[in-house]
């Protein structure tokens, strides 16, 4: 009998266990999804509706971090094993250590990723095509062919290299070398392409042409080398070396950038008074334009040669050029957008036809917004001191930023001319416009912009009251040196020690990049100011910067800067 009763309570022990282990895997079966729905945010997990619903959200998860490649299961919309290891993945991977986060803000965040992994994927893919197209181009052209990145060998930093030699006793060519040492120690191609573009524009101003393209040969991106050609034209005809800018010239490949070049040169030539050079220089660009296959792109560059063509005092080449891209176009004009507007603006600008370019203006469609015609326009009235006029075609400028810098370039040519009160006017106008303005930097500019022309007109509590709005201190820096040189080149020596004074307290402030580069110009500044010891403590300022400076690539890049200031000191002094 006991015995009988002894197993009829095992027995039921084991009917209870069994139907707890089966209520118990009941409910793990079921709770994981419970579990989700609770993380997930949802109070009633019951109605079948939200279930529905978040079941989506999980399958969209899932589908998610498969994409992601943390998860290799199946689409279901259920929360297994394999699930929860791959959002735990992705959590620590992306840093979400909050596990309460509900699962909304979680796929929000994979959504978000998804969505920058695949605009960088075609970021990648563009940049990838471009290299192949520039390749293709440089490959094409003979002369250029040897530029390749492929034809020179990588170098390697020397170790035992001092710089200090250097440094104590700076000439052109040893910074120049420091910088290209420096270079060699970068091993990341996208630094040391950054540093070598800076190189290659200082070696040209310096007219080293062969040490130059041994330069472009070291970039690594084909697209650099037709930016690099460009950029070595422009710094030498900014010098006045014609000849190495028509000689270089001859390395690019037919098409936009080859034509932007042959315009830079002709207004060096313009510049330099030799009007047969540049319209000879604008009639090849005229030539190889025909060929560029681009209706949009071909109109930009044909006001801008209208332009060169207005400044050399060929009138009437300029207006053949224009007629046929203003004159009955207007629909062209309006769904070619705004840069084609302010080209052709600009030209009529140039050309003193301010009706004309009102017109166009006016007929332009409202979404091409073509500011920069409607600056020019704002600052051709200012130079004829046509303040009415100025404000009226300043206000309509969309963007606040650049109506307020419209405004600040008015202020400034009614100063020339001597007209104080209306360049107060259009300063006064332009503050308006700075409280709207978007971003620091670009209000910063503003407010420093303003500073300036305040101080032009000699009104020097309003020019220290706007440096007071700015923020960056390499801008308000560069501002107080402007300042102190506008104040020697009109002869108002009032107070110049008290604007320098501030001046170096901010480039003492300045990051330690960008205080070599102000030090530099600040270095220039005085010697232009007739201040030649000055001038000289200023570049050994910058340079002590950069004895201290540990990144090779920073280095490099604030070396080309100070050889740049050496070229313009020793081209100022009347050599080369």
């Amino acid at each position: 009998m006991r015995m009988r009763n002894f197993r009829m309570s095992r027995w039921r022990v084991s009917w209870k266990g069994c139907i707890c282990t089966c209520s118990l895997v009941f409910l793990l079966a079921v709770s994981s999804d419970a579990w989700a729905y609770r993380v997930m945010g949802i109070e009633e997990p019951g109605d079948l509706s939200s279930e529905l619903g978040w079941r989506d959200v999980l399958a969209a998860i899932q589908r998610n971090l498969k994409q992601l490649g943390y998860y290799k299961g199946p689409i279901v919309g259920r929360y297994g094993d394999a699930t929860r290891k791959a959002v735990d993945r992705y959590r620590r991977r992306n840093g979400i250590i909050d596990k309460e986060t509900i699962w909304p803000a979680v796929l929000i965040h994979m959504q978000v990723l998804g969505e920058a992994i695949q605009v960088q994927k075609s970021l990648k893919a563009a940049r990838v095509r471009q290299i192949g197209v520039a390749k293709t181009q440089l490959l094409k052209h003979t002369a250029a062919r040897d530029l390749l990145a492929s034809t020179m060998r990588k170098e390697s930093a020397d170790p035992t290299h001092d710089p200090s030699i250097c440094f104590a006793a700076p000439t052109l060519r040893c910074l120049l070398d420091e910088a290209l040492e420096s270079i060699r120690g970068v091993t990341r191609d996208r630094y040391r392409n950054w540093a070598l573009q800076n190189l290659i524009v200082v070696f040209a101003a310096a007219g080293m042409v062969e040490p130059m393209k041994d330069a472009i040969r070291r970039l690594t991106d084909a697209r650099l080398v037709l930016v690099a050609l460009r950029e070595a034209v422009a710094a030498m005809v900014a010098v006045g070396r014609m000849e190495d800018a028509e000689e270089t010239l001859e390395l690019m490949p037919d098409g936009g950038d080859r034509i932007r070049a042959l315009l830079v040169i002709a207004r060096g030539w313009s510049r330099q008074g030799d009007r047969s050079k540049a319209s000879e220089v604008l009639a090849r660009a005229g030539i190889e334009l025909a060929n560029i296959g681009d209706v949009g792109r071909e109109s930009i560059l044909k006001a801008d040669i209208a332009v060169i063509y207005a400044k050399t005092g060929n009138i009437e080449r300029a207006r053949a050029l224009l007629s046929g891209l203003a004159t009955g176009n207007t629909q062209n004009e309006k769904r070619q957008g705004a840069d084609k507007v302010s080209a052709i603006v600009s030209a009529y600008v140039e050309l003193g036809d301010l009706d004309r370019a009102l017109v166009i203006l006016r007929e332009a469609s409202s979404d091409s917004n073509p500011r920069k015609g409607r600056i020019a326009v704002t600052t051709a009235y200012a130079a004829k001191g046509e303040i009415k006029a100025a404000l009226k075609v300043a206000k309509e400028i969309v963007s606040p930023r650049y109506r307020a810098v419209a405004l600040c370039n008015a202020a400034r040519k009614f100063a020339e001319r001597g007209d104080i009160e209306s360049a107060r006017t259009a300063l006064t106008s332009a503050e308006t416009s700075v409280p709207a303005i978007d971003g620091e930097f670009a209000s910063d500019f503003a407010w420093s912009c303003l500073a300036e022309a305040y101080d032009l007109i000699g009104d020097n509590p309003n020019a220290l009251k706007s440096l007071g709005h700015v923020e960056g201190t390499d801008l308000k820096a560069r501002s107080f040196w402007r300042m102190w040189a506008a104040r020697y080149a009109t002869g108002q020596i009032n107070d110049v020690e008290g604007l320098k004074s501030q001046a170096i307290e901010a480039t003492k402030a300045a990051d330690t990049f960008k205080r070599v580069s102000i030090w530099s110009e600040a270095s220039a500044m005085a010697f232009r100011a007739g201040e030649k010891g000055m001038s000289k403590d200023y570049l050994g300022n910058a340079i002590a910067v950069v004895s201290g400076m540990q990144t090779r690539w920073w280095r490099a890049r604030a070396l080309s800067r100070i050889a740049k200031t050496v070229i313009s000191l020793e081209s100022a002094a009347g050599g080369r």
